[in-house]
């Protein structure tokens, strides 16, 4: 008996008890409220539907038809695999402000400010009621009137936003400029930092930055990059902001202070770009040394054979043996990483 039965007046298609056992099927509707899974049914159905009426959907189908479960398991892997993503995500982001917090504590100590109070605050609600906006808070000299909180965005869908770009009753998503007001007002800061990673955000964002971005009565936009450890931009920004926090000057020349920033950036840098160069220099120069070193040992060891073999006449199988293996220098040679260490010491951050 045929399980699809069609109404030609009516142009309706009738489907009568039916049942498939698939996982990635019974995922799909085992997330969605019973109130809403006819309506998916139908919406699958007519995607379906649309791919098979492609032609070429439906030559690679009629083609594959006894692969279609080998397909159907790819998709359950990339379903999955972006499920794991966003729980990757999320434990990254919470590393993040443990490492950003210890990084920032260690900033303080060296540079003398003892006196500064520095609390992880991200899962305690703040001035807003219930309202956990605002990962870290910093005390200047440990006063409470002189805030400084740090948000921690590792998001890709946020934006820098603005406050002309759109209609303000229709903003649904955060951007940089939101997430910096409501942690500034949530934490009662003075200052707010909003920090973002190079891999973890938006090319337009990135692009837009350009490392550091003041926003005049607003706060301070930084990206870092998180994979190398750098949070260079964080603490220059920290250093400013601090000092922003305690001077008595509240006007600032947005335009000047924009083209110092902008200044101060590019000697960043330059800096990081040369600190590479110097580093690709230095291990050359490692490489170049163990192959002259390697090489003086390999002539003297050839000079000598060649030496006994004149005075001898002859050269027996086991010195032609040690000749080729460089069986003779491979002690001498193992001092040779050592040698070129004291000659070529790490390069320090």
């Amino acid at each position: 008996m045929a399980l699809v039965k069609l109404d030609q007046q009516t142009k309706t298609v009738r489907v009568s008890e039916f049942e498939v056992t698939h996982e990635l099927i019974f995922k799909l509707f085992d997330r969605l409220p019973e109130s809403q899974r006819d309506k998916a049914l139908t919406r699958a159905l007519q995607i379906g539907a649309t791919a098979l009426l492609e032609d070429r959907i439906a030559t690679f189908l009629a083609r594959t038809e006894n692969e279609l479960g080998t397909h159907l398991e790819a998709l359950k892997l990339i379903y999955e695999q972006n499920v794991t993503a966003k729980e990757k995500t999320t434990q990254i982001g919470g590393e993040a402000e443990n490492r950003i917090y210890s990084s920032i504590r260690d900033l303080l100590a060296r540079r003398g400010y003892e006196g500064d109070d520095i609390a992880l605050t991200g899962a305690t609600a703040g001035a807003i009621n219930r309202n956990k906006t605002g990962d870290i808070v910093i005390k200047v000299d440990g006063d409470d009137t002189k805030r400084i909180v740090v948000e921690i965005k590792f998001d890709a869908s946020i934006s820098v936003g603005g406050f002309g770009d759109a209609d303000s009753t229709s903003r649904t998503r955060d951007t940089a400029i939101s997430q910096l007001l409501e942690a500034g007002a949530n934490r009662n800061a003075v200052q707010s930092i909003i920090v973002f990673d190079k891999h973890r955000s938006s090319d337009a964002l990135s692009n837009q930055v350009q490392g550091i971005q003041w926003i005049p009565s607003v706060g301070f936009i930084v990206v870092v990059d998180y994979d190398r450890d750098d949070f260079t931009y964080l603490h220059v920004t920290l250093e400013l902001a601090r000092s922003m926090t305690i001077s008595p000057v509240r006007m600032v020349d947005s335009s000047v202070l924009k083209i110092l920033l902008e200044r101060l950036v590019t000697d960043i840098d330059t800096i990081k770009e040369s600190h590479k160069l110097l580093n690709i220099n230095h291990e050359n120069l490692k490489k170049i040394s163990t192959l002259i070193h390697k090489h003086s040992l390999l002539v003297d060891f050839a000079r000598d054979t060649i030496l006994r073999f004149i005075d001898k006449g002859e050269i027996s199988q086991h010195e032609l043996l040690e000749l080729y293996r460089g069986d003779a220098i491979r002690d001498r040679y193992k001092s040779i990483g050592k040698e070129v260490e004291e000659l070529f010491p790490s390069i320090k951050s």
